[in-house]
Parts: structure tokens; C-alpha cells; sequence
């Protein structure tokens, strides 16, 4: 300590290059490398039992990462033409970023299952059952409406490849007769002795009648229309999806104008996720900016002077910047939960500047000099310090044990960033 204390008031220059230099570099680094992990599902450990239930159901189901518009306002004719030049304009994008555009169901295909005969259904059974058959991912499809789309996509395909091995005209009469087999199976009662046609045509119709007259998805009370967007990417990544996010809303804004009584919105997954991460971004750091003033106004206004905690208050800021660029190296992100650490230290490191600048002018107004202030400062301040430094530390550091991944990051990131506030202001302060 004490050889320290004499190269630090014989070189305080050298100290401070040094210090700067790796503040600079630090922020250098944390610009260029350290990612934000705007995805909520990160916080969780991967291999949680809670994280593999999860990934064992996307597996199965896929992820729940639709992007819904909802449309209001106006009149049903103005909702429907903006819905529909809105979902041509996604359509153009690049199957990458968008997979599909839902937002009609068409009439004429519904009244293709309606007017089938018995016979025309029976066979088509056959058809979509056959492994080796070119229509057995029909069965795939996880709703009526993917039933639909891929039939028609199938017939459309059919009729379209003139070098097709398959009959078209046989293609049509299996079609025909898969709704046979498809009526004779929902009439079929089940243990309670009823039918399955009553139960599923319930379900069916009343998802009918979330359609208005031309077949476009609208809410109960017929005053909100929606269109669901399908990212491309399945298990794209958050970024991914925070870009489509923005690319439809850029859409939206272009449409808008023209349609000034409309109000629209975004909801679903990837919508959420944008949100919910800009708005902590936003006020995280509107947050820190007023801690670092409000400490700033309160050390002006406690000590009385300028120049000192000045310094003290540089030496905060300096710690903080290096705790960021440490994190860069070692974590590579932030997350929702992490992204406070810059607000714990403002106020965990600030109190040890306010010692050292307190004992500092207490051995000052005795008349010694500055050699002699520094060494004790040495000796007798910064030793307690340290002990209520490790303390915080480890009190960090134990958050490490709950099995959460949010916070074990933050308590690495907090527990190593008042480490390095209290040597910044106990070995680095410009004494």
C-alpha cells in the first residue's frame, strides 16, 4: 500500500493514461461486441426441465410466432381495402422473412366441401392416405385452413405441370370423393352418442362467423379486422424477427396516409418481443442518465466544491464503462434482466468515492500534505472498503445459485462491476 501511495502521487499521470486508455478501449469493445438478447425466452437456463418442455412442444407444434394485424375504424369497405393492398404489399416480400399472408377465406373453397357427393368423397381417403402418394402431407396440415391451402396448392400445382404423370381429370374425381368418406366420418357418434359432424360443424361455423360477407377475418362484433403474417424463418432468431417487425410497420405507415381514419396495430409474438425490450431499452437508459446526473448534483451540493467530485463522479463512470466492455468479453450480451446493472452500480459505487472524498479532506483541512493523506487513506480508508466491497460482491455473486438465467448474468456483471468501482475510486481517485 504504501509504495503504491508514494508512485501515485509521484506519477498520477501514468495512472491515468493508463485508466483512460483501458476506459477507451473497453467502450471500444462494448460498441462493437456486446449484443442486446432481446428474446424473454433467453433468461431461462437451456437445459431448465422448463426450457425442454418448451422446446419439445415447438418441436412438435412449431413456435408461436405469428405477427397479427389488427385493423379498426372506418367503414368494413375501407378496412377491406386497406387489409387487402397491405397483405399484396407483404406478399411481395422475400419468402424468407415472410412464409404467408392469412386474412380471407375464400367462399368458393368452402363451397367445394359443401357440394360434394357421397361418392365423390369416399375415394380421396385413399388418396391422402397413401405414403407413397403425392398428397399424403395433406393429413399435416394443423387446422381447416392449412387443409384448404394445401389442396389447392396440390390441384393448382396438377393442373399447371403439363409433363405430370397424374390424370387431372382423376386427380378431380378423388377430390370429389374424399368428402364421402370425410361426412361419413364426422356423422360418426362417439361414446356419448353424439356426432362429430354437430360438435366439429359447431366449431366450424362459429369460426365462420368471424368472417364478414366477402370472407375476411374480423373479431365478433364485426368492427376490427385482422391479418396474421407467418415469419419465414422457423426458430429465426429474435433479430430476425424485430426486423419484421419493423419492415410491416414500415409497410403500415406507407398505407396509412391514405386511409387517415383507420387505426391500426401489431400483436403476436415477434410484436411483443420488439416492444417489450425497446421500451426497457429506452427507459433503462433514460434511467441511468438520471442517476449519474442526480449523483452528480448531489456530490456538488454535499461536498461544497467542484474539483473533487468531479473526479469522483469520473472514476464512477469510468468503472461502469469498463464493466461493460468486460461483459462484451466474457458474457457477450445483455439481456431484459442484466440490462439494470448500469443503475446498481450508480448507486452501490458511488459510496465508496463518497469516503475516500470525505477522509480525503478531513486529513487535508489537518494540514498534511498530500503524500501523507494518501498513505492513510491507504492504511486505515480503503482496507474497510474492500471488506464492504467483497461483501456486496459475494451477495452478488450468490444470486449466481437460483437456477434463472437473467439473473445469474446480472449477478456476475454486478458483483465484478462494484469491484471494479471500489478499485477505481480507491487506487485510481486523482488524490
Amino acid at each position: 500500500m504504501a509504495r503504491y501511495a508514494r508512485f501515485l502521487v509521484r506519477h498520477p499521470l501514468v495512472i491515468i493514461s493508463v485508466i483512460l486508455a483501458l476506459t477507451f478501449v473497453s467502450v471500444i469493445v462494448a460498441v462493437r461486441w456486446l449484443k442486446m438478447e432481446r428474446s424473454s425466452i433467453a433468461l431461462f437456463a437451456p437445459d431448465s426441465p422448463e426450457m425442454q418442455e418448451y422446446h419439445r412442444y415447438t418441436t412438435e407444434f412449431g413456435e408461436p410466432d405469428d405477427l397479427i394485424i389488427v385493423v379498426e375504424g372506418e367503414t368494413p369497405t375501407q378496412r377491406r381495402q386497406f387489409v387487402k393492398l397491405l397483405a399484396q404489399q407483404l406478399e411481395q416480400e422475400p419468402v424468407k422473412r415472410i412464409q404467408n399472408v392469412f386474412y380471407r377465406i375464400p367462399v368458393t373453397t368452402m363451397a367445394t366441401f359443401l357440394m360434394a357427393s357421397d361418392q365423390e368423397l369416399d375415394a380421396l381417403v385413399k388418396v391422402l392416405t397413401d405414403p407413397q402418394g403425392p398428397y399424403h402431407r395433406l393429413l399435416e396440415a394443423p387446422n381447416l385452413e392449412g387443409l384448404l391451402t394445401e389442396m389447392a396448392e396440390q390441384m393448382n400445382s396438377q393442373l399447371q405441370t403439363e409433363t405430370s404423370t397424374e390424370d387431372p381429370q382423376a386427380f378431380f374425381e378423388a377430390t370429389q370423393q374424399f368428402f364421402h368418406a370425410f361426412r361419413e366420418e364426422l356423422m360418426r357418434q362417439d361414446a356419448d352418442g353424439a356426432d362429430l359432424l354437430m360438435r366439429w360443424g359447431g366449431r366450424v361455423f362459429e369460426r365462420l362467423s368471424q368472417t364478414d360477407e366477402e370472407g375476411f377475418l374480423v373479431a365478433e362484433d364485426g368492427q376490427v379486422h385482422f391479418l396474421f403474417v407467418k415469419p419465414g424463418d422457423a426458430g429465426a432468431s429474435t433479430d430476425k424477427a424485430i426486423e419484421l417487425v419493423d419492415s410491416v410497420r414500415g409497410r403500415i405507415n406507407e398505407l396509412l396516409p391514405d386511409f387517415p381514419g383507420l387505426t391500426v396495430g401489431l400483436t403476436g409474438d415477434p410484436a411483443l418481443t420488439r416492444d417489450e425490450f425497446s421500451i426497457s431499452e429506452r427507459d433503462m437508459t433514460a434511467a441511468t442518465i438520471f442517476a449519474l446526473v442526480m449523483t452528480l448534483l448531489i456530490f456538488f451540493w454535499s461536498f461544497r466544491s467542484f474539483v473533487r467530485p468531479l473526479l469522483g463522479f469520473a472514476c464512477l463512470v469510468m468503472a461502469v464503462a469498463i464493466t461493460f466492455g468486460l461483459t462484451a468479453v466474457t458474457i457477450g450480451h445483455l439481456n431484459l434482466v442484466s440490462l439494470t446493472f448500469a443503475v446498481i452500480l450508480v448507486g452501490l459505487g458511488v459510496q465508496y468515492g463518497i469516503h475516500i472524498i470525505a477522509r480525503y479532506e478531513e486529513e487535508r483541512a489537518l494540514q498534511h500534505d498530500l503524500a501523507h493523506t494518501v498513505l492513510i487513506l491507504m492504511k486505515n480508508t480503503v482496507p474497510s472498503l474492500l471488506v464492504g466491497a467483497l461483501t456486496t460482491a459475494v451477495a452478488f455473486f450468490a444470486t449466481a445459485l437460483i437456477d434463472f438465467r437473467g439473473f445469474q448474468e446480472l449477478a456476475f456483471i454486478a458483483g465484478v462491476g462494484v469491484l471494479l468501482c471500489f478499485l477505481m475510486m480507491s487506487f485510481v481517485f486523482y488524490f
